[in-house]
């Protein structure tokens, strides 16, 4: 819940705040006084009189945790976009010297207030502060200027409950029980796992293992990241054990940010994401590094904000890829941190039968899957002892492995690149997802980690492209849907469908501050909701650009075209085609070639759209990229047959899906979607059009 009080209205904050403890509070009009009357109580109002002696504007906000993992008293303090150490320390100044002067008016009336303590700072990525605020001292930081927003701390835990590598290697099952074919062993990578520590002297690690000197729950610095709980020692053999790890000769650090019995909060976590980028900036150049976090905690809009941030930090600003596991739950992985963030590499479970772990989470936000069920590890009792553990925790660092083996082979690799290697040679289309529910299926990756013996990926030189979809738009006309690709992705293709087979108003790509672009879909006039689907591509040497028609006119089948730009010599190349209205009657766009002399066809650079029956007009959208790198072709499906609603166009072997679309004439279309190489449409009498192309 956002609070955004102005000058009086902390009077009302407190008294709610120390009456009931809760995390409603009443809001105030921007213009309405402050009463008198209102004060904390057993607190002259004098005393609240100091808080306020110098401020005017609004309090900083305050997102408060769920009640069930709320951390009482304790907040992270988010300062604003730009602050620096100096900023930090500013704000650590005044806030000591509020707490001094309300702590002497205080005194006079012989009272002892409780103004909490300032436990940790973090200045390596964002400049955050953690401490104890009791009500008053929470009062006072909200009135500092330089405060963003102000987060309450809640507990996170493990994804673990808890087979084997011999999946890894291959493709289809039977297990053939034969050694496991390492592609690289990690050798020159940090990876640092953020979890209950580790067992040095497990023989697993063979000297590999060390403390990074973070510890959250060792103020005597005699424990030194050592593992009380056993989850950590485990997931750490998992990324580079030498019998049960992927990579072998990886360099693991602990980072202790879960208790003795599996337990953290977000300020532990945070401050080990913190360590871990002071690490990495320490660290030689062109020395890389992974992060893994296989722990979650529950995300709603008002306590996601800090976790998921700092993580996309970490990707963005030192170039470490971030693994976590997608969690145990078998809901939506999106409703959980640090998973959620799209700059997170999210990992979901199987189990030997190839399908999905029975308590997995899933959706949109989940990147790739891997063994989750009964998977053998080292075990933190004895040097020598193994566990069988179920859980994400177990999947997420099997990926992390492979990353590290990537990185040893190429450490140029940027996370973007990173991602799509992992995609590129994951098996696809083998994992039965019946256990997932039937409508987050299409947006559930059915792509498991595999480890080839050796890769055909080129980062400098294949090109690779992923689907990307939206949360589910509103109900009202026009409600939108969004979807953006992660940093160094272009957006090539967006694509929409109607939830529950109702109405939709189209899609198009846009601009987005930064250089991103993002894919629009739109709910049309008495639809259910409406999602995006964007495909996001890697494709070296690319440049793309965005074109638009003019608005159609609202005559039946009136249509409108965007092209790609061409000279006397070329024709750029159309990658995405797609179409928008206001009323959501629209037949379809579809993809063209131009006609050399009106007659012979030659480049596809046309984006076609038709206004459907009572359609007030609609609007073609095309993505265009330049000729030299690329040449791309239309792909197009038979029409649905009679009691039918859905079909299917596949790119040809050697080309890339980066275009889906549907086409009809009768504007019964519910929208299409793109999954790996094939273009899915789905309505009565519709045909899918796939766009597919193919490095020059």
């Amino acid at each position: 819940m956002v609070l955004s009080l102005r000058y009086g209205q902390a009077v009302v904050f407190a008294v709610l705040l120390s009456l009931a403890d809760a995390s409603l509070f009443r809001h105030r009009a921007r213009d309405e006084p402050r009463e008198g009357s209102e004060v904390i109580p057993e607190v002259p109002p004098v005393v609240m009189d100091a808080i306020f002696s110098s401020y005017y504007g609004e309090l900083r906000p305050v997102f408060t945790a769920d009640p069930e993992t709320r951390v009482r008293d304790k907040f992270i303090v988010m300062l604003k976009d730009g602050s620096t150490r100096f900023t930090l320390d500013r704000v650590l100044e005044q806030f000591q010297e509020r707490v001094d002067l309300v702590s002497r008016v205080a005194k006079k009336f012989g009272l002892r207030l409780d103004f909490g303590e300032i436990n940790d700072v973090m200045d390596q990525l964002l400049m955050v502060i953690v401490a104890r605020l009791p009500v008053v001292a929470l009062t006072i930081m909200r009135t500092l200027r330089d405060v963003d927003f102000i987060e309450e701390v809640q507990k996170v835990v493990t994804c673990s409950e808890e087979w084997h590598l011999d999946r890894l290697d291959q493709r289809t099952l039977p297990l053939d029980m034969e050694s496991f074919q390492r592609n690289g062993d990690g050798s020159g990578v940090d990876v640092y796992v953020l979890d209950s520590g580790i067992r040095y002297s497990h023989h697993e690690f063979e000297g590999r293992a060390s403390w990074s000197g973070y510890d959250a729950f060792d103020p005597e610095g005699t424990n030194k990241g050592a593992d009380l709980n056993g989850h950590g020692t485990h997931v750490v053999a998992l990324v580079g054990g030498r019998r049960f790890g992927v990579a072998r000769r990886v360099r693991l650090w602990s980072v202790r940010v879960l208790n003795d019995l599996g337990h953290g909060d977000t300020s532990t976590i945070l401050l080990g994401i913190n360590h871990v980028a002071g690490k990495v900036r320490a660290s030689p150049a062109g020395r890389r590094a992974i992060a893994v976090m296989s722990l979650r905690g529950p995300r709603n809009v008002n306590n996601a904000t800090t976790l998921n941030q700092l993580a996309r930090q970490l990707v963005v600003v030192t170039g470490t890829p971030v693994v976590a596991a997608a969690g145990n739950d078998a809901r939506d992985a999106c409703e959980f941190v640090p998973g959620s963030e799209d700059e997170v590499i999210t990992v979901g479970g199987t189990n030997q039968a190839d399908t999905a772990y029975r308590r997995t989470n899933f959706g949109r936000c989940v990147d790739i899957l891997a063994p989750a069920a009964r998977v053998r590890s080292a075990g933190a009792m004895c040097d020598t002892c193994t566990r069988v553990r179920s859980g994400t925790s177990q999947a997420a660092p099997l990926v992390a492995g492979a990353v590290a083996a990537m990185l040893e082979e190429d450490p140029g690799l940027t996370p973007a690149q990173v991602r799509m290697k992992l995609l590129h040679d994951a098996v696809r289309d083998r994992i039965d997802l019946r256990l997932v529910p039937r409508d987050e299926r299409p947006q559930t990756p059915n792509k498991m980690l595999h480890i080839p013996t050796r890769s055909s990926f080129q980062p400098r030189v294949t090109p690779a492209c992923r689907t990307v979809w939206s949360i589910r738009s509103g109900v009202g006309e026009g409600d939108p849907a969004s979807v953006a690709c992660n940093v160094n992705e272009t957006i090539m293709g967006c694509s929409s469908l109607a939830a529950d087979g109702g109405m939709r108003a189209g899609e198009f790509n846009t601009e987005l501050p930064g250089g991103r672009q993002a894919c629009i879909a739109l709910n049309g006039a008495g639809g259910t909701g409406v999602y995006a689907a964007a495909r996001c591509c890697s494709w070296p040497g690319a440049t793309c650009y965005l074109r638009n028609s003019g608005k159609s006119s609202s005559r039946d089948n009136a249509e409108v075209k965007a092209k790609c730009d061409r000279t006397v010599f070329s024709c750029d190349q159309l990658v995405g085609c797609s179409a928008s209205s206001e009323t959501g009657y629209i037949d379809g766009v579809r993809p063209q070639r131009s006609r050399l002399l009106g007659l012979i066809p030659t480049s596809l650079r046309k984006c076609a759209a038709q206004n459907g029956r009572g359609g007030s007009g609609v609007t073609a959208h095309a993505t265009c990229c330049k000729a030299g790198v690329m040449k791309c072709q239309a792909v197009w499906s038979d029409e649905t047959r009679a009691g039918e609603t859905q079909v299917s166009a596949t790119c040809p072997s050697g080309t890339l899906l980066t275009g889906c679309n549907v086409f009809d004439n009768e504007g019964r279309a519910e929208g299409a979607y793109p999954v790996d190489n094939t273009c899915m449409a789905r309505g009565e009498g519709v045909k899918a059009v796939a766009i597919c192309c193919r490095r020059k």
